[in-house]
């Protein structure tokens, strides 16, 4: 490689990409409001670019040479499209005729096919300027334009120049033209997202975030009420509108609806991912502005009406969350965050209408982060124990075992139930460690509580994430080998909306489980017979039934389709476990239904290990004496 071909080069490219970047910052953002206006844009800045290579050219013994023209003709067709080519290709072109001399046809011709090679791009491989542009693609338009320059030279050149051409500047050009267009690929894409920006905010007369926040700070310090809305557009119609220009229409005519709708007394803003903040005082003299009953359905009906874009109507489901601020000494970031937790509740609840801020849903907010931020240290506190609710056998009546259930007592948020906590523990990540604790726990109350020989059983829920951890094999081989309990007295539930996703990544874990010798549970069934099927390859030896369900079911059928579920179920060869006992009359239907075990609260309630161990001597002291009445000990 010539390394002064290649410094030659790399100033040529200097200069076009400062060139560019002093043209372009000097554009007023407000012209970028319509597409032939903002490609003829790009053609101009381009065209000139080029033509400061013809007109700064490189020396060459036989002549003088300009290579870096026709990279930038074919990148003004691609980022403008054939009006930016146009206009690009008419200044080079015409300058390249002025110029005369050597080489004319072959710098018109390099200048047409580079043209067409971006207009390609341009066409099969349009771009969003609203993301990162993808490096491969750059990279192989510089390659491309590097290949058609050498054929063209290859072929055109007269010979006396030609040879030294192709071994001083292919080399180069192959290095320095996909970084050439990398370089200015980066360049448009991050100075047309400031323009797309700054042209929205001028379009659409509404403020920048920041203009905002420094609105809402005066306001908050001069002791002004006022209400702020935030409004959420809907995120799947915006997604269909691929391109860019699409988007912006699409916003400039939800602000025009909006300004019609505003008074004079409001200010509002986009944010980031199709959001609108509006904020509307009133007068001082006021502790909160007056805004009339059913002023924000109004906007959103006026929001939800179809829009024209691009010859198709487009129709919105906006979310409105209102908050209020009436003479409080309140941050904005505080303010904002009640507003967001207004709009995560309605978008949560999927809520058509407006959701206004209370204060029970900031403290519900408030309250799962603080329970994010515990459950982590909540292990190593001891603020976490075990409840075992008792499982008996339906026909005998006797002791079958013991669910564990996981419990957590917070000095500062009380008791926790456990379908508030475990969910988050699951999200960040806790839950594995605190799982780990209970298998290990709930084995060693077993070991101490009802030592061998001994049949009865220890439940222990899993979720999910803790069936697919790698480690849950070892972590109860470790349990067992530690408390020396048998594995078949160990029995895992696994909820079936858990599995319902992932039944295929949840046939080796339960294998592998199976091996180890521990029972295996569907919890929580929802009583559907077509879901059974998906089951028969899992290692599976029981079906806990939620009765409440089930009841449900029966009061709106007959006895068919009692019979027809649990005879789906016996055909798996599982046990049935009825859970959430309350009535007799319930306990009577599945004795009568052949149902092998039951628990809940009509046979006993959570118990602590004391006495768990109290009702296993009371069990097995009448297990030894006589023959027990069912449930007559319970």
């Amino acid at each position: 490689m010539n390394w002064l071909s290649l410094i030659d080069l790399m100033q040529h490219m200097a200069v076009v990409i400062l060139f560019l970047v002093i043209g372009y910052r000097l554009v007023p953002a407000g012209i970028y409001r319509r597409i032939a206006l903002r490609n003829g844009i790009y053609g101009l800045l381009f065209g000139a670019a080029g033509i400061s290579t013809m007109l700064f050219p490189l020396h060459e013994q036989a002549g003088t040479l300009a290579p870096m023209y026709f990279i930038v003709a074919g990148l003004a067709a691609w980022l403008g499209g054939p009006l930016s080519a146009l206009v690009s290709d008419a200044g080079m072109i015409g300058v390249r005729i002025v110029i005369g001399g050597a080489g004319l046809e072959t710098g018109i011709a390099t200048i047409l096919l580079a043209t067409a090679i971006g207009l390609a791009f341009w066409r099969y491989r349009p771009q969003d300027r609203n993301r990162r542009l993808y490096f491969i693609h750059p990279v192989l338009f510089g390659v491309l334009v590097s290949i058609m320059g050498f054929g063209v030279a290859a072929v055109i050149l007269p010979e006396e120049v030609r040879s030294s051409w192709l071994q001083r500047y292919t080399p180069s050009m192959f290095l320095l033209f996909p970084v050439f267009s990398v370089l200015v690929h980066y360049f448009i894409s991050s100075e047309w997202t400031r323009k797309r920006r700054n042209g929205i905010e001028d379009m659409n007369k509404v403020m920048s975030p920041k203009l905002f926040r420094e609105q809402l700070s005066g306001w908050i310090q001069a002791r002004t009420p006022f209400c702020l809305a935030l409004l959420d557009i809907d995120g799947e119609t915006v997604q269909r509108l691929n391109r860019e220009l699409s988007r912006t229409h699409l916003r400039h005519q939800v602000v025009q609806r909006l300004q019609i709708w505003l008074s004079s007394h409001s200010a509002a803003c986009w944010l980031e991912g199709e959001q609108l903040l509006i904020a509307m005082t009133g007068s001082p003299t006021r502790k909160l502005p007056y805004v009339p009953p059913g002023t924000w359905d109004e906007l959103q009906t006026l929001l939800s009406s179809p829009y024209w874009i691009n010859k198709r109507l487009y129709h919105l489901t906006p979310r409105i969350a209102v908050t209020t601020c009436a003479e409080e000494d309140i941050a904005v970031d505080e303010l904002l965050q009640r507003i967001y937790a207004a709009l995560q509740h309605a978008t949560a609840s999927g809520l058509q209408q407006a959701v206004h801020d209370h204060d029970w849903l900031t403290l519900q907010i408030r309250r799962r982060t603080m329970i994010e931020v515990h459950i982590r240290t909540a292990l190593q506190h001891k603020q976490l124990y075990l409840l075992y609710q008792p499982q008996y056998e339906v026909r005998s009546g006797r002791l079958r075992g013991f669910e564990a259930l996981l419990r957590w007592q917070h000095p500062e948020l009380g008791s926790v139930e456990p379908e508030e906590f475990i969910p988050i523990a699951d999200q960040t990540g806790a839950l594995l460690p605190i799982g780990a604790w209970v298998i290990r726990q709930a084995c060693m109350t077993v070991a101490q509580a009802i030592p061998a020989p001994s049949s009865m059983t220890i439940s222990v829920n899993l979720s999910a994430s803790q069936l697919l951890d790698p480690e849950l094999a070892a972590i109860v081989e470790q349990a067992l080998a530690d408390t020396g309990i048998e594995p078949h007295r160990l029995e895992f539930e696994i909820a079936e909306q858990a599995l319902s996703g992932l039944l295929e990544q949840a046939e080796l874990p339960m294998k592998r489980l199976q091996a180890l010798g521990v029972r295996l549970t569907i919890d929580d069934y929802k009583m559907e017979a077509d879901t059974l099927i998906h089951w028969r390859k899992l290692p599976i030896q029981s079906v806990k039934i939620d009765n409440t369900l089930l009841q449900e079911k029966l009061a709106s059928s007959n006895e068919e389709l009692s019979d027809s579920l649990f005879e789906a179920i016996k055909q798996l060869q599982c046990d049935i476990v009825a859970m959430r006992l309350e009535t007799y009359e319930q306990l009577a239907f599945y004795k009568k239904n052949d149902c092998q075990f039951a628990q809940g609260n009509l046979l006993g309630r959570p118990m602590d290990s004391d006495r768990l161990q109290a009702l296993v001597v009371a069990a097995q002291s009448v297990d030894a004496s006589s023959e027990a009445e069912p449930f007559s000990h319970s």
